[in-house]
């Protein structure tokens, strides 16, 4: 999210009329809504910022019960799971520690504060739900990952998990387990708006997710919740609820089965959430803005300069009850921005109503930055596209232009955007990059006014839009990073470049830009967090992965994607974008020419490899022809076949 929108955002939450509830400092339409619930249990995880040790002994706050936890092994102050309304922030679990990394809850019944209990005898109906966001930053969780659980393995009395697919189960009084389990295995780098409910009395349990009644479980009425007793001394908080990790038995000392990924806004309540309430919920957390009348000065509300903002399509909802789901809100007005971003109101607002709240909701940010809600694009250079889409019998999704400085979008780019082709443009700011960190910090004027130009010509073809990227490659265009382009800056001149640029094109209305950031990928990673501009600043993560040796394929891309996942921080948050390959190919120099065999088997590789899931965030994937990687003849059947593979045709299962 950029930072013109952060600043508007908290303009309009500042003036939001708060509950008297104890919530964080920082309140959205979701913990607003969350909290009309009426929940025993509120950790909202925006303890931070990340203090890079771990946060042992930090306090994980119930805004609501008093029912605090401990954290252990985690770090803070991750982007949470809607930036736009949630601004505060989420916690990572399981990458600092690959086990015993969790949240757990406080003994604090000498303080008068019962535990969370919900254990039902035989005879009487358990009713209590679950929710929470959650973030998988590792395709294959451990089996059991806890999400929120209480009680130890083996004798639970609730459990979010991971288990393949998501799952909630429940153990009755006396042992027998209902367990509502999903075959939604959780994207890598997704937010996903989970909620289990057990709802005894009409026999069943629930498990809901991002608002839907994805799968349930029966459950016999009137046979009571088991009461998670644990005699593990070495253990003794192991019958508390824990989030983030849960123990996989009795006499476990730590906790071993480890969800890996962020957690965010986890709840917890005494009664079976309905379903209305479980997608008012959901809504609420999706909804882009929320604002009060008493922001709106005039029928127009500005949000000129808002990265993309005039994409997609808003709809401006009112209402003076906040506890509503947004599907009864009323419209008042939908997308009706004008070319400088300006949000016209067909209907003034009445300020008499002292109570009444907006809501600015608009289609998922999915669609705003191209990414695929399954599978992913396929790409080639334009030089050869024809040739490729010729063959395979497919038209190709992107097609990569190559350009050096310029200073508007050249006449064969305006036509394919015309027709609604997507275009990737590369491109350098100045035959030497450093002349574009701005005049302020020593750059050239008649660098400025060029990306000027440059962006007025993109700002010109709105609503459609372009992805680009600056210098790809980036580690060959800095000191020390080899090649025929290094020694042209440093990498604190190279953010600086990053950032003039981006902001340029933003003064220009040139909001119509999905940025891609792209790295070579094989070597020089320890560059990669000095050359990140910053996250507000970047909206995908591209690399070029080459088959430079007869090694198998997949393990070289392999390597530098479980690299990224390892190394996003919050400050350099890789994870929570989409990613892609801004180029790749079989074959990279004289060293190595690949045989034909070499590069069937490579493709078939990676046919197999995507649509086995093995890579979930990759969602573009763009195929370089360059000398040693031109495809052959032989081996064309085998590219052709994963260009036309369920993953690439996005029709595998979101």
């Amino acid at each position: 999210m950029n930072r013109v929108r952060r600043v508007l955002i908290l303009r309009l939450l500042g003036s939001l009329i708060f509950s008297a509830a104890p919530i964080a400092a920082s309140a959205s339409l979701y913990s607003l809504t969350v909290l009309s619930n009426n929940p025993v249990a509120y950790w909202r995880l925006d303890e931070g910022p990340d203090n890079g040790a771990g946060n042992d002994g930090l306090t994980a706050h119930d805004y609501v019960g008093g029912h605090n936890a401990t954290y252990t092994n985690v770090i803070l102050g991750m982007s949470g799971y809607n930036p736009l309304v949630d601004l505060d922030t989420a916690a990572l679990f399981g990458v600092f520690a690959l086990s015993n990394s969790h949240a757990g809850e406080i003994n604090l019944t000498n303080n008068g504060i019962a535990n969370i209990n919900f254990a039902t005898p035989s005879g009487a109906n358990a009713e209590f739900s679950v929710e929470a966001w959650v973030n998988s930053t590792n395709a294959t969780q451990i089996s059991g990952a806890g999400i929120v659980a209480k009680g130890p393995g083996h004798g639970e009395q609730f459990d979010l998990d991971v288990y393949g697919g998501i799952r909630f189960f429940v153990r009755n009084a006396g042992g027998t387990v209902s367990s509502a389990i999903s075959s939604v295995v959780p994207t890598v780098g997704q937010w996903y708006h989970l909620v289990g409910v057990c709802d005894e009395s009409n026999g069943l349990v629930h498990l809901y997710i991002n608002g839907v009644d994805n799968i349930n479980a029966a459950i016999t009425a009137g046979t009571g919740l088991n009461t998670a007793a644990t005699t593990n001394t070495a253990l003794p908080g192991a019958a508390l609820v824990s989030i983030g990790a849960r123990t996989s038995g009795q006499t476990t000392y730590i906790y071993d089965y480890q969800f890996q990924g962020k957690i965010d806004e986890v709840a917890i309540y005494n009664y079976a959430l309905s379903a209305r309430q479980v997608v008012a919920d959901y809504q609420a957390g999706i909804a882009t803005l929320q604002f009060t009348n008493s922001t709106l000065r005039n029928p127009n509300l500005i949000l000129a300069g808002l990265g993309g903002a005039g994409n997609g399509i808003y709809t401006f909802l009112a209402s003076t009850n906040l506890t509503l789901p947004l599907t009864n809100w009323t419209t008042v007005a939908t997308n009706s921005f004008d070319g400088n971003g300006r949000f016209n109101l067909t209907n003034p607002m009445n300020r008499s109503v002292k109570q009444q709240f907006y809501a600015l909701q608009a289609l998922p940010v999915a669609n705003a930055l191209w990414i695929p809600t399954c599978g992913a694009w396929l790409g080639n250079t334009y030089y050869n596209s024809t040739t490729v889409e010729g063959r395979t019998g497919r038209q190709l999704d992107f097609l990569h232009f190559y350009n050096g400085t310029q200073t508007n979008l050249t006449s064969t780019e305006l036509s394919l955007i015309a027709t609604g082709q997507k275009l990737l443009i590369n491109f350098i700011p100045a035959t030497n990059w450093s002349w574009a960190v701005g005049v302020a910090r020593g750059g050239r004027a008649s660098v400025d006014l060029g990306m000027t130009n440059f962006a007025r010509s993109v700002a010109s073809i709105k609503p459609a839009k372009v992805m680009l990227t600056i210098l790809g490659e980036q580690e060959r265009y800095v000191t020390g990073g080899g090649g025929n382009e290094a020694g042209a800056g440093t990498t604190n001149q190279f953010v600086e470049m990053w950032q003039n640029v981006w902001n340029t094109f933003q003064a220009e209305g040139a909001t119509n830009v999905i940025w891609f950031w792209d790295v070579e990928g094989s070597w020089l990673d320890s560059l990669y967090g000095g050359l990140w501009p910053g996250n507000n600043y970047v909206d995908w993560v591209m690399w070029d992965p080459y088959q430079d040796s007869s090694q198998a394929y997949t393990n070289k891309l392999m390597g530098i994607y479980n690299w990224f996942l390892a190394h996003s921080t919050a400050a350099c948050d890789w994870a929570d974008k989409p990613w892609g390959l801004a180029e790749w190919g079989i074959g990279l120099n004289t060293n190595w020419i690949p045989t034909a065999a070499d590069q069937t088997a490579a493709f078939n590789q990676m046919n197999a490899a995507v649509n086995n899931n093995q890579f979930p965030k990759l969602k573009l994937l763009a195929y370089f022809d360059e000398t040693y990687s031109l495809i052959t003849n032989t081996a064309f059947p085998a590219y052709s076949n994963f260009c036309n593979s369920p993953y690439m045709e996005q029709q595998c299962s979101p």
